[in-house]
């Protein structure tokens, strides 16, 4: 492949276009930087600021891969196999229907881009091959094709040199206000925007240096989802409860479901927090509590619900890792606490 000259500037403006309309995100180049820590391309950016830079294509395309990964827009890295190749190690076991599979994609290729160049249109319709692959191979066969098209649409989607790509969000949301308070009502969620979680799904790690309110408010969406009903605390004199909330179908006007208690901090969970909780959930006469936090109870924490009896749940960083992927796709109410 050829090399590309960036202009001073132009390197990081291009994935700044790109970020805002796929992830719907607006990032600086310092946080972009931070982002792709561990490859070269943090200097390569920097050094564009104020100098030409020459990139071979192949290098650009990955540039772009890595960042759109880093910033949440794509569920996990892509490697760059836009012919979906890693399907002939996925499917060793199935030669004959890899074999008839590759033929099958030979034949239907030019016929799907020539439809598509008929229609006038910009995509094309992988249902004619899948359904003869899984007439003629079964469902491994399906797989397989399934597999090699998709492969094929994402390096597509994801490469910077295609001209079709389509808008996915109109409005930008700041990444660097992850980091501070803000009571306005989210564009695109209930109390937290999808945007911000498709982002830490992809980088947990980011969850303790939210802002504090933040982190409640992306706690109050986790419950939303999952169905219940969630009045959240004023995030100061609130009387230590943050979140309480009522499962679906129970009455606001009646006690609630659960307290739950959020805390954004690197240090583990003392027994005076637990102990505190156990208070408040006695005191509103709830059914339980739940710790959500970007840490883990102590051992003396946990020893205490323990020995007590205390009706509380831990949510800790593993667990609000697994919760952000799932709240990858907006809608999806599965969470389970």
């Amino acid at each position: 492949m050829g090399a590309v000259l960036y202009d001073p500037g132009a390197l990081s403006d291009g994935l700044h276009e790109t970020i805002g309309y796929k992830a719907g995100l607006a990032v600086s180049v310092p946080d972009l930087c931070d982002l792709l820590s561990g490859s070269p391309y943090p200097d390569i950016l920097l050094k564009n600021e104020e100098h030409y830079v020459r990139l071979r294509s192949e290098d650009v395309v990955d540039l772009y891969y890595q960042a759109l990964y880093k910033v949440g827009y794509t569920d996990e890295p892509f490697d760059g196999d836009t012919l979906g190749l890693f399907v002939l190690h996925k499917y060793a076991d199935y030669p004959d229907e890899l074999a008839g599979v590759t033929q099958l994609m030979l034949e239907w290729l030019p016929k799907m881009m020539d439809i598509a160049e008929k229609t006038g249109t910009k995509s094309m319709d992988p249902s004619p091959l899948l359904t003869e692959a899984y007439e003629k191979y079964g469902y491994a066969g399906f797989l397989i094709a399934y597999d090699r098209v998709n492969a094929m649409a994402t390096g597509h989607k994801l490469n910077p040199f295609f001209s079709d790509h389509q808008p996915e969000w109109l409005d930008r949301l700041d990444l660097s206000e992850l980091k501070t308070r803000s009571e306005q009502a989210p564009t695109h969620g209930s109390y937290f925007d999808q945007r911000f979680i498709n982002f830490l799904a992809n980088n947990s790690e980011k969850v303790g240096e939210m802002h504090w309110r933040r982190f409640e408010q992306l706690t109050a969406e986790f419950f939303h989802r999952a169905g219940f009903m969630v009045e959240i605390g004023a995030g100061g004199n609130d009387d230590g409860v943050d979140i309480r909330a009522w499962a679906e179908g129970a009455e606001t006007a009646d006690a609630p479901t659960c307290i739950v208690q959020c805390k954004r901090q690197k240090d583990k969970i003392d027994k005076v927090t637990v102990k505190g909780l156990a208070a408040d959930v006695t005191y509103n006469g709830a059914t339980y509590g739940v710790i959500v936090t970007s840490a883990e109870l102590s051992v003396g924490a946990r020893e205490v619900v323990k020995v007590r009896g205390y009706p509380i749940k831990e949510v800790n960083a593993d667990k609000v890792a697994t919760w952000l992927g799932i709240l990858r796709a907006p809608g999806t109410g599965i969470v389970r606490v």
